[in-house]
């Protein structure tokens, strides 16, 4: 049997050990579910990518996401760390892919330039699930370690995955949320989101549009250095405030609290979210049998 190929990618840059590390392995053997949570455990990435088949003639790829606890339905920072190997290690030409992953079925462009392409995955907009209530909010304060007043503005929205979404007052306050992860814990479960997806515009300078920060204890990831899910539901949910136009083009920085920075632009138009990054490769290896 041969080795399971394994490699370090770092996703949302072109800097090595900066934005969003992902673990991606192309099966050459099977693994079962306990096994992949365990590896990647051992990676110890937020996310890995597992590439269980691939038909690059006919842009077709399967990938299961694994968090250090559980299986995920669609990374987006895994599946631009995964695309980022397909091209720069197999040759994988440019264009749209079908990928198939536990969450469905997804469509994913790679373009650009071939060190460092430019993947884009295709999200639907599901729209509004709920305003947070007074009380939820005073909960939600407290789980961020900030007063109420600094949460300006707290929403459920939907892409493919639900993310609250919360409006700090400053770029101060943002950077200094010292989270009780138990009380978010609690507070994503009676929300029916476990990912808390906080921004701000303030001291945020062209072409950034916000700074942000993604807290998604629930599923395993006390703090995610660059999320591109949730940036996708707020880029819809600031196109419905009017913030975006339609057709309109947002970039979002995340990281900086985490020491691992990172940028990620998402094109809003239609029913549909556009998120584009790029990667960098920092280590590859093979497990061994």
């Amino acid at each position: 049997m041969g080795h399971n190929k394994l490699w370090m990618v770092d996703s949302f840059t072109t800097v090595p050990f900066t934005g969003n590390p992902a673990g991606v392995l192309l099966l050459q053997r099977s693994l079962d579910e306990q096994q992949m949570i365990a590896i990647a455990r051992e990676i110890g990435a937020s996310e890995s990518a597992f590439i269980a088949a691939e038909d690059l003639e006919r842009f077709r790829v399967g990938i299961r996401f694994f968090t250090s606890t559980q299986e995920v339905g669609i990374c987006t920072h895994a599946t631009i760390a995964a695309f980022h190997v397909l091209v720069t290690e197999f040759d994988a030409p440019f264009g749209t892919y079908e990928m198939h992953s536990g969450g469905g079925s997804f469509s994913v462009t790679v373009g650009g330039q071939a060190d460092h392409p430019t993947i884009t995955l295709k999200q639907p907009d599901k729209g509004l699930q709920h305003i947070l209530n007074t009380d939820e909010l005073c909960t939600l304060a407290e789980a961020l370690g900030c007063e109420v007043e600094a949460c300006q503005e707290a929403v459920v929205w939907k892409a493919t995955t639900p993310r609250v979404l919360v409006k700090m007052s400053s770029k101060t306050v943002l950077n200094n949320l010292q989270v009780d992860r138990n009380l978010l814990i609690a507070l994503g479960e009676r929300l029916a989101s476990p990912g808390f997806y906080c921004y701000t515009d303030d001291g945020a300078e062209s072409p950034i549009a916000a700074h942000t920060r993604m807290f998604n204890p629930g599923s395993g990831i006390d703090e995610d250095p660059v999320t591109g899910n949730a940036a996708a539901t707020l880029a819809l949910y600031q196109r419905s405030r009017g913030l975006i136009v339609d057709g309109g083009r947002a970039i979002y920085a995340q990281g900086e609290a985490m020491s691992r920075p990172g940028v990620l632009a998402v094109t809003v138009k239609g029913p549909w979210a556009y998120i584009e990054g790029q990667a960098t490769t920092v280590w590859a290896g093979s497990l061994v049998d």
